[in-house]
């Protein structure tokens, strides 16, 4: 019997490249010299300089351009007292090195802002690319010139282009990944075993402790890079040394991220889920490196990923580039090969863990829900793609040294400097984005108005101990001034402040609190049990941002939140910042004859900036030691006036285990219903009340804020009854996979409702030719006639398929808004189903019945 082995088998030192490289050319010798090497980095430096010149753009906290020092020193803090009623900050303590102490440096020699960010970026971008230089030189692979034009690409990566200026804490851990490798290349051939382990991990101390996932992105690559060494001794001391000084370099970050997990709320179950993570991790955009979902939907943070993902030149671009990487892998000669595919195999399982779509493997719907329960952290997969990327590059660097010289063997001139051209139109390509300047987030501002500063101040020099909560509810900070991504008040507040926004970093009681606020705030109508229910919340001032952006963030006008608020008892306008914002509610068309128009149905009016109120509890002040126990969620109060059976609030069910009071009696509400929540969504983004059977629409560990582990003890479910089994459509705006706001009477049940306000509407976004709405029926029945309206909100229809029991009968649509009867004499069925017929261009639209 004979036993063959593979190359992959084979030790790598078969084909060991020489100690020294061979001797450069006079025309190559200089193309690293000191002051090229310079230019180079003057290059860099312009190219981060021109994108976005003189504005501060949200990148990753703006907490670092208003305010670094008291950032990290909140960030050194276990507990920040001041924000979200009272919070663990979320791995804040990871900006103490590198980059918090950079912004720092530059706040304290008075640096403009937007300056010191650029200045970051142009660091990233140079460690990037002398960084890859020297591992190509190391690992003595391809030319100068070629080496110069891979270290490029590495720069230019799609990753890189996607995220350095908006999220660059992201991406800083891999432009410091070819330092972590050189030390260990170094070590594996000579040297001191331990100097090398011990100076590659104080590289991997230095990506900082921000996300602890992009962190560990950098070590698989090591790992592999030791193990396909030449078995012996020195391999093993250098995998173990690296792994003990690797543990100590990060134990400044990795320590507290336990206490984070242990003390923190778990955000991980109410952010975005697996299914959408893995979304673009197929094979192909895994290769590509545009595996990123947030460059899909990031919106405008995030319009250098949009500009990538949706611009064909550079899709082609990136696959070329991929292409030649792959083919220097494979190339004869490579003295590296095993490393790179083993590193390429890796950084494609990692990125491609979860992705269970078109010719998924094996486990895959395990794997994936894998993500969303144990392995939540590491759900966003795409942060490994740095481990594919750099055997990619260093591939890159032989096939474009080796590939010339096989073109001329051949003889063909042509085809030599077609390829040549291809290489460098395909790096031109990957600098456009540069050279457009859509790298930054959108929205930059060249300062924070200063009106908010007077309110911040105000609000430190009144602070009662309460908390001031700002409204309307925002899922980011954005404002007709610009996009600062985090809460402007976020870096500037010395007082308890609070906000609902699309990251709840606080318990999950506390955001159903905030969204029951929202509620009551934007119905348009006064609340009178509001104050009390804030002031017992520990509420005392209510800030009024009405220089937001209502477009992005969905945030009502300002008239809305003013009318009720100035007529809610206990709230009272105490103070107002800036200037005049939103518009009149009437104006004239600009003619001879003046024509009066309405704007927003006449609900809008001017309004100052920021608007401060104070809050005061209505009622009488009085102590009391006991209460009741109420069987509901943080809404109770509000809904249902318990906040007004007596002076002391009443206690829910969740907290009574550690009561000190006496407690009276127990009450029990119908608050807690099985229903699912669109979470990225701030207001209007609970669905309608499920049946117990009913399964849920969205993927995820948790469908609702869970206050309660035993929470399906307590549900309020719908039931069916008069001989309805139950009732389903092919989609609804009730259902939490529609796009917010979510309208809870639009569904499919609602059509048996006799409101005639509400009634089944499909979402906004589903193509009206596949709509239908079916009513089964507990026994089989006979169906003589059908009574259907059509919802004014509906697109127009054409007619009606009504079918049960095997037959179907077409019938003309009604007009919206009319209710017709048809007699369609259907034999037993145990089912109805109707099906609306639209023959309309539009390609999206809502359905709806009644």
């Amino acid at each position: 019997m004979s036993v063959r082995s593979t190359a992959l088998d084979r030790p790598e030192t078969r084909v060991a490249p020489p100690e020294q490289p061979p001797p450069a050319t006079p025309s190559e010798a200089t193309l690293t010299s000191p002051l090229r090497s310079a230019g180079y980095a003057a290059v860099l430096t312009a190219l981060a300089f021109i994108q976005g010149s003189g504005l501060m753009v949200a990148d990753t906290k703006f907490d670092l351009l208003t305010a670094p020092g008291r950032f990290l020193a909140r960030g050194l803090q276990l507990w920040d007292p001041d924000a979200a009623f009272g919070q663990v900050p979320d791995q804040s303590y990871g900006y103490a090195w590198p980059m918090g102490p950079f912004f720092a440096l530059g706040h304290l020699v008075q640096m403009p802002p937007w300056m010191i960010q650029r200045l970051w970026w142009a660091l990233l971008l140079c460690l990037a690319f002398f960084g890859m230089l020297r591992l190509l030189e190391r690992l003595m692979l391809g030319s100068e010139l070629t080496r110069l034009v891979a270290a490029l690409v590495f720069v230019l990566t799609p990753r890189m282009t996607t995220l350095v200026g908006v999220v660059s804490v992201e991406v800083w851990p891999m432009a410091l990944a070819p330092w972590v490798l050189l030390p260990l290349v170094r070590g594996s051939q000579k040297g001191s075993v331990r100097r090398a382990a011990a100076v590659s991990a104080l590289v991997v101390g230095c990506c900082g402790g921000v996300n602890a996932v992009a962190v560990a992105a950098v070590l698989p690559l090591g790992v592999i890079w030791i193990l396909t060494r030449e078995p012996g001794p020195r391999r093993w001391r250098l995998l173990g040394w690296w792994t003990f000084f690797t543990v100590l370099a990060t134990a400044w970050w990795s320590g507290p991220l336990l206490l984070l997990g242990r003390y923190a709320p778990p955000f991980l179950d109410y952010i975005e889920n697996a299914t959408i993570t893995t979304l673009p991790t197929d094979l192909t955009r895994s290769l590509l490196g545009i595996s990123d979902w947030v460059a899909y939907f990031g919106g405008p943070d995030f319009g250098s990923g949009l500009h990538v993902v949706g611009t064909p030149y550079l899709l082609v671009d990136a696959a070329f580039v991929a292409g030649l990487g792959l083919v220097g892998m494979c190339l004869p000669g490579n003295p590296h090969r095993r490393f790179l595919v083993w590193g390429l195999l890796t950084g494609l399982m990692l990125v491609g863990f979860g992705y269970a779509r078109d010719l998924p493997g094996l486990f895959a719907g395990d794997r994936l829900h894998s993500l969303d329960l144990t392995l939540a952290p590491f759900r966003n997969v795409h942060k490994f793609d740095v481990v594919l990327r750099i055997p990619l590059v260093l591939g890159l660097a032989h096939a474009l040294t080796e590939l010339p010289r096989l073109i001329r063997t051949l003889g063909s001139v042509v085809t030599l400097r077609v390829f040549r051209v291809a290489v460098g139109a395909a790096v031109f390509a990957l600098l456009t984005p540069w050279l457009y300047g859509v790298i930054p987030a959108s929205g930059g501002v060249q300062v924070v108005p200063s009106y908010w500063k007077a309110a911040a101040t105000y609000l430190a020099a009144h602070d009662d101990g309460s908390v001031a909560l700002e409204l309307p509810a925002a899922p980011f900070g954005v404002y007709s001034w610009g996009n600062s991504h985090d809460d402007v008040l976020q870096g500037l507040a010395t007082s308890p402040w609070a906000v609902r926004n699309v990251v709840p970093l606080a318990q999950p009681g506390n955001v159903v609190f905030l969204d029951a606020v929202t509620q009551a705030v934007e119905s348009g109508q006064p609340q009178p049990r509001l104050a009390s229910y804030l002031a017992a919340n520990g509420v005392g001032t209510l800030v009024v941002r009405n220089d937001l952006d209502r477009v992005l963030t969905g945030a009502p006008d300002p008239a809305y939140v003013s009318a009720v608020l100035s007529a809610t008892p206990g709230i009272t306008l105490v103070k107002s910042f800036g200037p005049p914002v939103s518009a009149a509610p009437f104006g004239y068309v600009d003619n001879a004859d003046k024509t009066r128009i309405v704007a927003n149905n006449g609900i809008s009016d001017l309004a100052q900036s920021i608007d401060v109120y104070q809050v005061r509890d209505p009622r009488p002040a009085a102590l009391s030691a006991v209460g009741e126990v109420l069987v509901g969620d943080p809404t109770s109060p509000l809904d249902s006036g318990m906040g007004q059976v007596g002076p002391t609030p009443p206690l829910l069910a969740a907290d009574a285990a550690g009561a000190t009071r006496d407690i009276t009696g127990q009450v029990l509400t119908d608050d807690l219903k099985r229903r699912e929540m669109n979470f990225p969504a701030v207001r209007w983004n609970e669905s309608s009340t499920f049946t117990a059977w009913e399964p849920f629409r969205l993927s995820g560990k948790e469908q609702s804020h869970r206050l309660v582990a035993d929470d399906a003890r307590w549900d309020t479910t719908a039931t069916w009854t008069g001989g309805i089994a139950g009732v389903e459509a092919s989609s609804s705006q009730a259902f939490a996979d529609a796009t917010p706001p979510l309208v809870i009477g639009s569904h499919p049940g609602a059509v048996f409702d006799n409101d005639p306000d509400t009634g089944w509407l499909s979402a906004r976004g589903a193509d009206p030719k596949q709509q239908w709405w079916q009513a089964d029926f507990t026994h089989s029945r006979s169906v003589a006639r059908v009574s259907v309206a059509v919802s004014e909100d509906s697109v127009p229809l054409r007619s009606l398929v009504i079918s049960g029991g095997g037959q179907s009968r077409t019938v003309p649509a009604p007009r919206p808004g009319r209710e017709t009867s048809y007699a369609v004499g259907l034999p037993s069925t145990s089912s109805l189903r109707i099906a609306p017929v639209y023959t309309g261009p539009l390609l999206t639209g809502a359905v709806g019945i009644s």
